[in-house]
């Protein structure tokens, strides 16, 4: 059953961090009822948004309170109005203003709404309050505020918690599947998309030795933004003998030293991984690019084996490296780096005397590196 859910992708819901913001809007503007639709708008507004998207925002703000003047405004748009201030969202963050909107909606009961309130009474008013607001919405069997009972530490914690998952509420399914280790759980969530509910899926298939599944959920995971993934996916490409590679457990490691929670033992295990790979040139290239060499250390290893680095620097995947080196190390990479293309052309022509076949034959090489740099440099399209 894992392995018919968590592998092909299409059987999945793509996560918060996938779907466009605009998509996430409209699909809980048409689905008000789907409690998850809710909790996956209000995590993307938490992050910082692109220009686009704030753009966006901003328009649809300026439409809604347009429809708040005139008194012609669903529950659902004040509670957009709401979370947009409450967030910051293509607007300067107002506490007040979304306590004001969210307020509008409590005096008609609205269970999200209470919610929120709840929400922001929790972090600025403290705890009786929240409560009292999150078992409102709870009343009326709102999943969110069970959970956020749970969390509080009420008295019915257990029972709570599995209120909000008899609901299907994507945040409860996951931290039960940590607490229960029941598996099942975690696909629930992920198929609601959870991404870290992947993680945790691909925690227990690693610890149960199914490696080959635990893999696919940890990539399926880092897909879908779960930065914890680096550290356990990278574990595996490099303690596993079966599924052992070097050089993408340093590349993994090297991005999580960068990047979101678990980045210290990311950084702990890439310099222990370097210390027992010293001879190994794309762990050293991973180590120095991540800072856990230093750049004088790194630019010792590139003297003692040029060649090597060389010709890992014709790669694109590599050509960071040249970056990484001090000024007169890197103009003798860079001497030899051509060099060596100009070997490797008289080579070709000696066996491909055609200027056709020597294309060719340079291209199935793939040595044709700053050919190719220029045309992705001109095809790629930025970002807008």
């Amino acid at each position: 059953m894992v392995k018919n859910i968590m592998t092909k992708k299409h059987f999945v819901q793509p996560s918060y961090l996938q779907v466009s913001l605009d998509h996430l809007v409209n699909d809980f503007l048409n689905n008000p009822k789907d409690v998850n639709a809710i909790w996956k708008l209000g995590r993307r507004l938490s992050y910082n948004l692109w220009p686009d998207e704030s753009n966006f925002m901003t328009q649809v703000i300026k439409n809604l309170k347009e429809k708040w003047e005139i008194g012609k405004i669903t529950h659902e748009e004040i509670l957009l109005l709401g979370m947009a201030y409450q967030a910051g969202a293509g607007i300067d963050r107002d506490r007040r203003l979304a306590e004001t909107y969210y307020q509008h909606l409590v005096e008609l009961e609205y269970p999200p709404a209470l919610y929120k309130l709840g929400g922001i009474k929790e972090n600025y008013a403290g705890f009786n309050e929240a409560k009292s607001l999150y078992e409102r919405a709870a009343k009326a069997d709102y999943a969110p505020a069970w959970y956020a009972l749970n969390l509080l530490g009420d008295r019915n914690v257990d029972e709570n918690l599995m209120q909000a998952c008899h609901l299907d509420y994507a945040p409860a399914l996951s931290k039960y599947c940590t607490y229960s280790q029941d598996i099942n759980y975690g696909i629930r969530a992920f198929n609601l998309g959870e991404p870290t509910a992947a993680y945790q899926v691909g925690y227990f298939l690693k610890e149960t030795g199914n490696y080959e599944e635990a893999i696919r959920c940890f990539e399926i995971a880092i897909e879908q933004g779960d930065d914890k993934s680096y550290n356990s996916l990278a574990l595996i490409r490099w303690k596993i003998d079966k599924f052992q590679d070097l050089a993408e457990a340093a590349k993994l490691f090297g991005i999580g030293t960068r990047i979101g929670p678990g980045h210290e033992e990311c950084t702990k295990n890439l310099y222990r991984l370097f210390t027992e790979n010293r001879n190994n040139p794309e762990v050293i290239y991973h180590a120095g690019l991540a800072n856990v060499i230093s750049l004088k250390e790194f630019n010792n290893f590139v003297k003692n084996h040029m060649n090597t680095f060389v010709a890992l620097s014709m790669d694109d995947k590599y050509e960071d490296i040249r970056d990484l080196l001090d000024k007169d190390l890197r103009d003798i990479v860079l001497q030899k780096r051509e060099e060596r293309r100009i070997k490797i052309q008289k080579e070709l022509e000696v066996f491909f005397p055609s200027p056709l076949g020597r294309m060719i034959r340079f291209f199935e090489t793939e040595q044709l590196t700053d050919f190719k740099k220029e045309e992705n440099a001109l095809t790629q399209k930025p970002r807008v």
